[in-house]
């Protein structure tokens, strides 16, 4: 009797908290406890596992997509990015993508800051590439990163929105990040993922600030989160260099 009533009252004050807003917790976040599972690994298939887990999948989130108001419209704006940590070496790390599941989902993944540190459920997404992706059905706020500079106005990007990009074309870019598999880059002030076709691992080749000619189409991840993505083209691995 005992334990029920201090778990209501803690619920409670969760619930209460996240109304009153001196906690950024969406409204659902207190009922289910998401603390983070063990992790065997960074391997999808030990992702996979701790997903499964009744604890969820816990890490820092490193950034995530704003709202656009491209062609897609309020669609975008359901992405983020979250680093994981090996339990036993901190500096040993995997960024995986997340993608919302559901509206109330992308709604909660806009709530999240930089290094909040966050919890998920899900499984992962079967969306090609060496690149984890996880289809969030649950999202929650773990400890949120305060807010040093609360006077500062919304950021306003610059950069052209993927969106607005033609289907297919060529485009200066420069290389924000690169793995064999997956390369990230800066299109102005806008970061945009680029796809490796199936078994193209080239993305360890250029450097971080590379700036490069980027043949591309357009792929669009799914889901209610869909963020427009890359993909280069296959036969265009060893990318013109400018500087």
């Amino acid at each position: 009797m005992r334990s029920h009533f201090w778990r209501m009252a803690l619920g409670f004050c969760l619930k209460s908290a996240a109304l009153l807003g001196i906690v950024a917790l969406p409204l659902h976040a207190w009922a289910v406890p998401c603390t983070g599972g063990v992790l065997d690994g960074l391997d999808p298939e030990s992702l996979a596992k701790t997903l499964a887990s009744p604890q969820g999948l816990a890490g820092t989130l490193h950034g995530r997509v704003p709202g656009s108001s491209g062609a897609l419209g309020p669609s975008q704006g359901g992405a983020a990015v979250l680093t994981v940590r090996d339990p036993e070496n901190f500096f040993e790390s995997r960024q995986v993508s997340l993608v919302a599941a559901n509206p109330d989902v992308q709604e909660t993944l806009q709530l999240f800051q930089r290094n909040d540190a966050i919890c998920v459920r899900g499984e992962l997404a079967p969306f090609g590439g060496d690149q984890v992706h996880i289809l969030v059905s649950e999202a929650f706020v773990l400890q949120a990163m305060p807010d040093r500079y609360p006077e500062l106005p919304p950021y306003r990007y610059t950069g052209p929105e993927p969106e607005q990009l033609p289907d297919a074309g060529v485009v200066q870019a420069r290389i924000h990040s690169s793995v064999a598999g997956l390369l990230v880059v800066e299109l102005g002030d806008r970061l945009v993922p680029v796809y490796l076709p199936e078994g193209m691992a080239c993305g360890d080749r250029y450097w971080r600030f590379d700036t490069v000619v980027l043949p591309f189409r357009k792929r669009l991840v799914p889901g209610p989160g869909g963020v427009t993505h890359l993909e280069l083209d296959a036969n265009a691995c060893e990318l013109q260099v400018i500087e």
